[in-house]
């Protein structure tokens, strides 16, 4: 930069002018500020009159810096202004002229980020997997990027203030240039949308033609369009995409080559002249392509030789000109760092103002745009900031203010002095720039200023308190000027000691005082802590006193000490109880220094407890024991029996009470007690005793004893007594008196009687409380009397009738006088064959136990009826329906006729006519099936028949959805089908519904696939679809563009693009088209020529209303440039031409174009114009182009041909011969034939040549250097090296090895290896190595190369090889041949025994084998392998042992070898002792005895036996479970192993087991049944004293003894009663021994029933309609009963509704239940109404009925037992969960007494179970007296059937009787009466909603009257 001291250049005076006068008029400044400026030594320096403005006459600027004081002390309001001034003919400030040359060849239509012409790469971000869609767009186009690329240069380039002259020229080459916008202003609107228009105007086609553009580029910025603004502010940018094939004067279009490159390089060259701003290339998307083969890469040319060159500023900040972008992002990336820098050359370009600021002053930056921060103040850049702007005739003025503060600081200023100026600003200035740049000083203000005063506080903080302080605690120093000394800190005390300790102060306290500062005293809490605890001890008292004088303490961090030797601590006490310590002495804490540092803590000082315990003793007083004799046992002596007593006390007194005469045991109790020291004191308040009872025990006399007889006999009818005669004795052998003695039997004082057959145990027992009790077992037998029963032979022909055993026919031999007998179950046959006469005894009163009984049974025979010819037939009636999901029996109806005899005929069914089952077989899924029926009677031949079952698919019909919907370009469908006909679960999923999306479409049917569900099959259906209608009509939302187009002639028609939008995709438009508005036509307007045509657009879519728009076709002329060829080729003696004309610029278009004569040659070396003419083609218009001709230029030069020179080198190891250096040489490269070479070599790089190959021999490297000549041809030449390497030889002395043997050991070999000396070369050797004694040694040698003078040795160099020599090894070993089996060897023996209690010695006869020389060996042995001694080692214990043997003497290795000690051990055996015990008894003590091979070691155990597990009876095995050895005194348990001897545990059962049979299962009232009951002793036990119970019976009989497997039998008669009637009576029999073994056993069940003739008026429920059979339960909807399901409260009101008379409905019918949840729209309230009215039924408390709440079973019987007219009576237990106090108890204990409930087999009613459908149907048939039975129903196919209530099941016909409404009659079935239903016919189904309907109606009316 250049400072200002003569005139400015005469370019800045076009620039500025003058300021009027008063242009800058100002106040004068104060008195506080002067002016001055820096002088050349850079000191400031006051101007006298200075009022700090400067007028610039040179350049006419007037700069002005004006300082106001604002009031605040030192701060001051500076003003700078700066004006200048233009006239019109001169250029604004930061005006910049930029050419924009762009690339508009056809690869520009190539993908933008891959490069594809037509298709994406598979790797390019628009790359689409379908090809349709993968096909380069405009929009991806290099085109489209560049012309986005250079508007948003525009943006940035136009700046922010508009007409600031900011030009730009747009210029497009291709196969030529063409300026396609001249200069505008962009910073001005008209000026942008000119530009922007030309960029966007830009199109793709032809070749590349850089150097066009650049000489456009020049002719611009050399115009005088922008001839005011400087070079330095002229830009060009230029853009292309591809290798340059153009130049002005080469336009081949071809190929690039060296001519082109050279061409646009001097053009470029040129252009940097006119445009030193700067020349930007940007390469886009070709920078590594070469130019040419060889050439530099378009990247490089650009940079190295068209761009301006990259250079680095002063500050060294790098400005680069070459960009190159492959991508998008890196093209607008360039052309942002492009913009960046013009931009920033324009901006620098301005008026510029450096102000920094001086020493001690800071400013307050404005913040604007133009105003730049700095390190030390900030630039003002005029170009940046608006003015305010005057014109006065042809000059303007512009006037740039600037306002800011700044503050001076004295205190930042070395050695300040008050009263002194000093400057507020360091040198300011103002810098215009240009070829060289001038500064311009402003005058800078200065001002005095005075050192501030400050005030230093010290503040006393939050837990203290200073000294000096004043009213406020404050220490305060006033008018401190800065930089003195701070006044010192007053004392601190700190207030709260026990927490905090003073700190320091914040801040710290500074040396001097520069500031208003208060320094706050600072308190550190005292985070340390130190505890302190006191010693606690529990101590038993023992008489003494005892004392605890230890504390422990914890310091909360490492690093301190407590001195524990000034603190000390004490408890102590002597009596029992709590004694407290105490702490003496102080406490202080010092640091690792030794600094007393205890203010620093937070001290917690704990005393402990020294507690005194009682001492605990136990005292017991004496057991003592004697027979009873009488007299009373006492003891009064007692012992301590756990504790002891303190040292020197003892028991005063204890007190013992106990006495004892009668047999038995009772407590001697000690209490009481006193304790006393050695004075007699009393001190037993120090014990705590515990008082143990002692025991005093009368035994019982032992000696007595009991005798007893049993009777026995045969039964005769007569009751015997059990027992004969009874004697008692005592121990030595006298009788004994029987007063004062018990006598029972079997546990009963009475004498049993026994009158019955069997075998019974009495056992008699006597009893005294003196002595033991004494019992005998006696056996009371009578044998069963013998009988004979005999039945006679009967025969009898087939007839039909049953032929039958007669009673009257028996004979019965054998009966007790009075005792008869009955028989039943008389034998009877019917068809033919023969059974047995059985004679079946019914004994009646009469014990059929009491005989032994005989039967001689006759048989009963049938003969076939010879009368077989009748005529008989099968008839058989085949289902036929439609599919409903439900299984149907495939055959109806069946039936034989023409059998006069109505044999029983049993039916088969067959689905193939073979295999036939009693099983009907059922169908479900539609279709035909053939059935054969077979009908089999024993007396007739089968009879078959064969039908054809039918299921028809059952019909459905799915429909599909209808809509419309207004177009919007989506599809549109609705997914909804209505199905109507599938069965139950079955069903369909729907898909693939029709969608309609354009309004031609409509209407449309909605059509669908279906898919079945899983499960349902599609032959039972028979299916239809039926589809719905969707609709689409017209939009209104679309948009019409139309594009005019505006060109250059190319040859082809030309229209408008028109485009609609905002439609929905998929949608045709119907375009058509007019030039006048008013007639349309589907063929586009075109325009070919240059000019302009008006196209208007109509756009027609059926989807859409028509749109219309307009747009113009402008062509402009194309520019043509033809140039012939320019060509160049080395010398080949043929003359150079070339008739290619090139057409470049813009070209001709496609199919014209012009006819050339082109006269150019050259054959020589040198250069000529390719000269031509040219002749336009027919129909091509001149009218359509600008021509230009350009010649291009012939050059033949030198051959330059590529070639090459190729030669190899020799290399390989030393091998003592002479080689080629170079083995082979050839030139290649040039194709001309007979060019003959000339081969030479040179060793001295090149300096001298020879024909003669160099030769090489010895190891080294030879360089070479190969040419080759011929004429016409540059010599060409190869440099390479031959290399001769080393052979690596490595030199082995020999090793040898031996046994030493007192002789020398030497091997004189030496082996050669590695590469070995080459063939006739090598070397002498001297070994020198030996060894004779034991060790090793290198075997050494030496060596000398051959010298050649001996023959047959060549000489050998040592520079031709590496040698490396190594020694071998001499090896001499120690004589070892030992533990071999020919050498030395040691053996010896172990010891081996078994554990006997004594020490073994472990090892005997050590002996060395195979020493012929008789050495002295030395023996030592180790248990470890390492340590040996000499002393044998013994063993005692059980083990395996190893002990290590070794022998040593000098001659020899060492000899070793191992032997194993084995004690095995002793074996102690344990047999368990067998036990027994009752099942349920606890196991007894599992004992075991031990027997041991050692007599003086007892063994010692562990653990105790168990035993297999289980409870049941027999024998289980007693197992050594945990039992084992373990150590005890003297004894090692490993020294042992355990041998376990198994016992047994024999579990014995006391078990009664009690049988109990019934005649029959089935019985109506007053019938009588016979229970037969036998006991059996089944356990393992004798019993005795068993009773047997029953008391349904009235049973209550002793049976006396049974033993074990011993039984008993009697039989027991029952008449059935009314109160059974609808009952299962099961009864059970109880049998229990007089040791409480019980059994027991009950019947099976027998149902009890009431004949009809026997059901009497009040048995019957009046109210309810109980002789017609309605239905009255309906089902589901989806054909099911669920009789598992659960039933409302609702639907039960309902049921019995439906079932009441007409009477009872009439009379109490009600529509007003009164409950909240029941009103009138309820479904079942007229029912729930009515059964309340009549008290049938209630609600609950909460006044609600729930009539949706499930209903249990306790509330179902108690409405079931409200319609009959019962009685309470006390409940009899029938169930055992329903007790005696519930609600619910009196209506069970009524529903089970009048046969509506049963219970469970289980015993239980289950009240608060939700009551089952089909339970409920079954209690309400029996209120109603239905009796439906399985077999006599109607024919399936007549009559409701449901898929879950099948024949079988327990309520099947329960649930039928319910479903079907069906007339009946009774019938009996059996032999006995049972009453029950045969139906008879089925009667219409009751319709129960009409029905209640027509009641609510006629109620409601009144005197309305019901249909009934």
């Amino acid at each position: 930069m250049k400072k200002r001291v003569l005139s400015l250049v005469l370019t800045f005076v076009m620039l500025v002018g003058l300021f009027p006068a008063t242009a800058l008029a100002e106040e004068p400044a104060g008195p506080d500020v002067v002016y001055g400026s820096y002088n050349e030594d850079g000191e400031w320096v006051e101007s006298t009159g200075a009022d700090g403005t400067y007028e610039d006459e040179a350049t006419g600027v007037t700069l002005s810096k004006q300082a106001e004081p604002t009031g605040d002390p030192n701060t001051y309001e500076i003003t700078l202004t700066v004006q200048t001034s233009t006239t019109t003919s001169t250029t604004p400030p930061g005006a910049a002229a930029t050419v924009l040359v762009i690339d508009v060849s056809g690869s520009m239509d190539f993908c933008a980020n891959c490069g594809g012409e037509y298709w994406h790469a598979a790797d390019c971000v628009h790359h689409s997997d379908d090809w349709r869609n993968n096909g380069v767009t405009d929009e991806q186009s290099r085109m489209a990027a560049a012309k986005k690329a250079a508007i948003s240069f525009l943006d940035s380039y136009k700046g922010d203030t508009p007409g600031t002259g900011r030009y730009v020229a747009v210029v497009s080459f291709s196969d030529n240039a063409t300026t396609k916008q001249n200069w505008v202003d962009v910073s001005t609107e008209a000026g942008y949308a000119a530009a922007e228009s030309a960029i966007n105007g830009l199109s793709a086609k032809g070749g590349t033609n850089l150097d066009a553009g650049l000489a456009s580029a020049d002719r611009l910025l050399s115009g005088t369009a922008v001839g005011n603004i400087s070079a330095a502010q002229k830009n060009v940018v230029a853009l292309t995409d591809g290798v340059p094939t153009y130049s002005q004067s080469h336009g081949t279009g071809q190929n690039c080559n060296e001519t082109i490159l050279r061409e646009t390089a001097a053009t470029a060259s040129t252009l940097k002249e006119s445009a030193q701003g700067g020349l930007y290339t940007v390469c886009f998307g070709a920078s590594e392509d070469s130019c040419y083969r060889n050439g530099p890469t378009v990247g490089a040319f650009l940079r190295d030789s068209v761009a301006t060159e990259a250079y680095a500023d002063a500050e060294g900040e790098e400005h680069t000109f070459a960009y190159d972008a492959t991508d998008t992002d890196e093209l607008n990336a360039a052309f942002k760092a492009i913009t960046e820098s013009i931009t920033t050359g324009i901006t620098g370009a301005g008026l510029k103002v450096t102000d920094p600021m001086a020493d001690g002053v800071t400013a307050a930056i404005p913040s604007d745009e133009s105003v730049e921060k700095t390190a030390d103040g900030f630039n003002w850049d005029l170009s940046k900031a608006t003015p305010e702007t005057r014109v006065e005739g042809d000059t303007t003025y512009y006037t740039y203010t600037l306002t800011y503060t700044v503050t001076l600081d004295p205190t930042e200023i070395d050695g300040f002095e008050e009263g002194k100026y000093y400057p507020l600003n360091a040198p300011t200035t103002l810098t215009i720039p240009g070829e060289e740049d001038i500064t311009i000083d402003f005058p800078v203000p200065g001002v005095q200023s005075t050192l501030p005063t400050y005030t230093v506080t010290y503040a006393p903080g939050e837990h203290g308190t200073l000294s000096g302080a004043d009213e406020s605690g404050n220490v305060v120093h006033e008018n401190l000027k800065h930089g003195t000394k701070t006044p010192a800190a007053p004392a601190v005390a700190v207030t709260d000691e026990d927490n905090y300790y003073f700190s320091g102060w914040s801040p710290e306290i500074a040396e001097k005082v520069t500031e208003d500062v208060t320094y706050v005293a600072q308190y550190a809490a005292k985070t340390l802590s130190a505890t302190i605890t006191g010693g606690s001890d529990a101590k038993t008292y023992n008489g003494a006193e005892q004392t605890v004088n230890t504390y422990q303490h914890t310091l909360s961090e490492d690093g301190y000490t407590l001195d524990t030797g000034a603190l000390r601590y004490s408890a102590s006490g002597t009596e029992v109880g709590d004694h407290p310590g105490s702490f003496s002495g102080p406490v202080r804490i010092t640091d690792s220094n030794g600094v007393d540092v205890t203010y620093m803590f937070r001290i917690t000082m704990t005393t402990g407890t020294l507690t005194i315990t009682p001492r605990s003793i136990t005292i017991k007083a004496d057991d003592d024991t004697k027979t009873y004799d009488g007299s009373a046992l006492t003891k009064d002596s007692y012992e301590i029996t756990s504790g002891t007593l303190a040292g020197g006390q003892r028991i005063d007194s204890v007190t013992v009470t106990g006495s004892r005469t009668e047999a038995g045991s009772s407590a001697n109790v000690p209490s009481a007690a006193k304790i006393v020291d050695a004075q007699g004191t009393d001190v037993t308040s120090n014990y705590s005793i515990t008082y143990v009872n002692g025991t005093l025990t009368v035994n019982a006399d032992t000696s007595a004893s009991i005798s007893a007889t049993g009777y026995t006999g045969t039964y005769d009818g007569q009751s015997h007594e059990g027992v004969t005669g009874i004697t008692l004795k005592d121990g030595k052998g006298n009788e004994i008196p029987r007063e004062g003695w018990t006598i029972t039997y079997n546990g009963q004082s009475t004498m049993p009687q026994y009158q019955d057959a069997g075998t019974y145990t009495v056992e008699v027992k006597a009893s005294n409380p003196n002595y033991c009790d004494v019992t005998a077992t006696v056996t009371v037998v009578i044998s069963p009397k013998p009988v004979t029963f005999t039945s006679p032979d009967k025969t009898q022909e087939y007839n039909g009738q049953a032929l039958v055993g007669d009673s009257r026919e028996f004979t019965a031999d054998g009966l007790v006088p009075g005792e008869t007998v009955t028989y039943e179950n008389l034998a009877s046959i019917t068809d033919v064959g023969s059974t047995t006469n059985t004679i079946q005894v019914v004994w009646g009163g009469v014990n059929a136990s009491n005989y032994a009984v005989t039967k001689n049974e006759g048989t009963l025979t049938i003969t076939k009826n010879t009368n077989t010819d009748q005529s008989v037939s099968l008839t058989a009636t085949a289902y036929s329906g439609t599919y409903d999901g439900q299984s149907h029996p495939l055959i109806t109806d069946k039936s034989v006729t023409g059998d006069v005899k109505g044999n029983t005929w049993t039916y088969t069914y067959s689905t193939d006519g073979t295999t036939y089952s009693t099983e009907m077989p059922r169908r479900t899924i539609a279709g035909t099936y053939p059935v054969w029926v077979k009908a089999s009677c024993g007396n007739y031949e089968d009879l078959v028949v064969e039908v054809n079952a039918e299921i028809s698919p059952k019909p459905v019909t799915l429909t599909s959805g209808s809509q419309s919907w207004s177009y919007d370009g989506d599809a549109h469908s609705i997914e909804e089908v209505t199905t109507d006909g599938f069965v139950g679960n079955d069903g369909a999923t729907f898909s693939s519904f029709a969608s309609i999306t354009n309004v031609s479409d409509s209407p449309k049917k909605n059509t669908f696939e279906y898919t079945l569900n899983p499960g349902t099959v599609a032959g039972n259906y028979a299916i239809t679809q039926v589809y719905g209608e969707l609709k689409i009509t017209p939009s209104e939302n679309a948009s019409l563009t139309v594009n005019g187009y505006t060109g250059t002639y190319d040859g082809r028609p030309h229209e408008v693009t028109a485009s609609v939008a905002d439609y929905a995709e998929g949608n045709e438009w119907t375009l058509t088209y007019s030039t006048d508005g008013t007639a349309y036509s589907s063929e586009m307007p075109t325009r070919t020529d240059a000019g302009t045509t008006t196209v208007y657009v109509k756009a027609e879519s059926p989807n859409y209303k028509t749109l219309t728009a307009q747009a113009d076709i402008q062509i402009a002329k194309r520019a043509v440039t033809l140039t012939s060829a320019s060509h160049t080729k080395s010398y080949d003696g043929t003359p150079l031409t070339d008739p290619t004309v090139t057409v470049s610029g813009m070209g001709f278009v496609d199919g014209e174009g012009a006819e050339y004569h082109v006269t150019g040659s050259q054959t020589v070396v040198g250069d000529s114009e390719n000269s031509f003419t040219y002749t336009l083609n027919s129909g091509t218009k001149a009218a359509n182009y600008e021509i230009t001709k350009v010649l291009g230029t012939l050059k033949v030069t030198t051959y330059d041909g590529e070639q090459s020179l190729v030669a190899t080198p020799y290399t390989q190891m030393y091998d003592g011969g002479s080689h080629d250096a170079v083995t082979s040489y050839t030139v290649s490269g040039v194709d001309i034939e007979g060019v003959e070479w000339t081969y030479e070599f040179s060793t001295d790089d090149g300096s001298n040549y020879s024909t003669e190959v160099p030769q090489c021999t010895n190891a080294g490297q030879y360089p070479i250097v190969v040419k080759a000549s011929a004429p016409n041809f540059k010599p060409v030449t190869a440099e390479v090296t031959a290399e001769v390497t080393q052979r690596h030889v490595t030199l082995t002395s020999g090793t040898s090895e031996k046994t030493y043997d007192g002789n020398a050991l030497e091997n004189h070999s030496v082996v050669v290896t590695g590469d070995g000396f080459a063939t006739g070369e090598g070397a002498d050797y001297n070994v020198t190595g030996s060894r004779t004694d034991a060790g090793e040694s290198e075997n050494t040698f030496t060596y000398a190369l051959w010298d050649g003078t001996a023959e047959g040795k060549k000489e050998t160099k040592a520079a031709n090889y590496v040698i490396t020599t190594v020694a071998g090894t001499l090896t001499v070993k120690k004589n070892g041949t030992v533990d071999v089996e020919d050498g030395v060897r040691l053996t010896a023996t172990g010891y081996k025994g078994t554990y006997d209690g004594a020490a073994h010695v472990g090892v005997s006869n050590e002996t060395v084998t195979g020493d012929v020389k008789g050495n002295v060996w030395a023996y030592t042995y180790s248990t470890n392998g390492e340590n040996y001694d000499a002393e044998r080692p013994e063993f005692k214990d059980a083990g395996t042992y190893t002990v290590h043997v070794k022998a040593t003497t000098n001659n020899y290795e060492d000899l070793h070898t191992t032997v194993t000690v084995e004690i095995t051990p002793a074996v102690i055996t344990v047999t368990a002792d067998n036990k027994s015990k009752l099942v349920g008894e606890a196991d007894p003590a599992l004992t075991y005895q031990a027997t041991t091979p050692v007599a003086s070691e007892t063994p010692a155990f562990t653990g105790e036996l168990t035993r297999v597990e289980g409870e049941t009876r027999g024998a289980h095995e007693i197992q050594q479970g945990t039992l084992a050895l373990i150590n005890g005194e003297g004894f090692k348990a490993s020294n042992y192993t355990l041998s376990f001897v198994p016992g047994t545990l024999t579990i014995l059962l006391k078990e009664l087991t009690v049988t109990k049979t019934v005649s029959s299962k089935s019985a109506e009232v007053g019938d009588r049944l016979t229970y037969t009951i036998t006991v059996k002793n089944t356990g393992d036990v004798n019993l005795t004293g068993i009773k047997v119970k029953d008391q349904m019976l009235g049973v209550d009989k002793a049976i006396g003894n049974l033993a074990a497997g011993e039984s008993w039998t009697d039989s027991f008669t029952y008449t059935a009663k009314s109160s059974d009637a609808g009952k299962t009576i099961i009864n059970t029999a109880i049998a229990k021994a007089d040791d409480g073994t019980t059994g027991e056993g009950s019947s099976d069940g027998t149902k009890i029933t009431r004949p009809r003739d026997d059901d009497k008026d009040d048995d019957r429920p009046p109210k309810l309609n109980t002789d017609d059979h309605y239905s009255y339960i309906i089902g589901y909807k989806d054909g099911t009963l669920r009789p598992y399901g659960t039933i409302t409260r609702g639907e039960v009101a309902t049921i019995f509704f439906r079932l009441l008379t007409d009477e009872a409905r009439d009379e109490y019918w009600d529509q007003d239940s009164g409950y909240s949840d029941c009103g009138p729209d309820l479904w079942c309230n007229n029912a729930i109404s009515t059964l309340s009215n009549m008290g049938i039924i209630d609600g609950f408390q909460d006044g609600t009925f729930r009539p949706y709440a499930k209903i249990t079973r306790a509330q179902f019987a108690k409405i079931a037992v409200g319609f009959f007219e019962t009685t309470t009576r006390k409940y009899q237990g029938y169930y055992s969960d329903v007790p005696e106090n519930a609600w619910f108890t009196d209506y069970v204990e009524a529903a089970s007494r009048v046969g509506l409930i049963q219970g469970f087999e289980d015993g239980t009613f289950r009240p608060n179970v939700n009551i089952t459908r089909a339970q409920a149907c079954v209690i309400v048939n029996r209120a109603l007296n239905r009796k439906p039975d399985e077999d006599h129903l109607l024919p399936e196919r007549k009559m409701l059937t449901w898929p879950d209530n099948n024949p079988g099941d327990w309520f099947y016909a329960d649930m039928q009787e319910a479903t079907n409404s069906h007339d009946y009659t009774w019938l009996s079935k059996g032999s006995e009466k049972k009453y029950m239903e045969e139906w008879t016919k089925k009667l219409e189904q009751r319709d129960w909603a009409a029905f209640e309907h027509a009641w609510s109606t006629a109620h409601s009316a009144p005197g309305g009257e019901v249909a009934k």
